[in-house]
């Protein structure tokens, strides 16, 4: 049993430690993916990847992982709703700038900071939801009947 909490245990240092690289990563490889549709190209014209345009993307994204790293310091983090809070308004944030300013027929790497923006703000505002909803119930638990 100890060796199974040992090994849990390890597991949540290396989720702390390397999880938004790995959330970055996800997104990378997305927008890899996502270079080789090239929007709206007249017929006949032949357009090669935009290898350019998908590291310009990558160092968005990287930045912007790098403010999530900085707001929630996973290391330290322990539930704080307030960290998730701020997170979840930067995202927020960064969701609506996205929107505001997306034009149609654009090459594919152009909607991955959006996406990444939504995505981000859906998964923050869930994890909020749960931990506050898990802190609700330990204070009642708690609590003197």
């Amino acid at each position: 049993m100890a060796e199974l909490e040992r090994m849990s245990a390890r597991a949540g240092d290396v989720a702390r430690r390397y999880g938004l690289l790995g959330y970055w990563t996800v997104f990378a490889v997305w927008t890899l993916r996502a270079g080789q549709q090239p929007g709206l190209v007249p017929p006949g014209v032949v357009i090669s990847y935009p290898w350019w345009g998908v590291l310009w993307t990558w160092m968005i994204l990287a930045v912007e992982v790098a403010i999530f790293y900085a707001i929630l310091r996973p290391r330290t983090f322990s539930g704080s709703l307030g960290r998730l809070g701020i997170a979840v308004l930067f995202s927020l944030c960064l969701a609506i700038w996205e929107v505001m300013f997306i034009d149609t027929d654009m090459p594919g790497f152009a909607y991955m900071p959006g996406t990444f923006a939504l995505v981000t703000t859906a998964i923050l505002a869930m994890w909020t939801v749960a931990t506050a909803a898990f802190q609700w119930v330990g204070r009642r638990r708690r609590s003197p009947a």
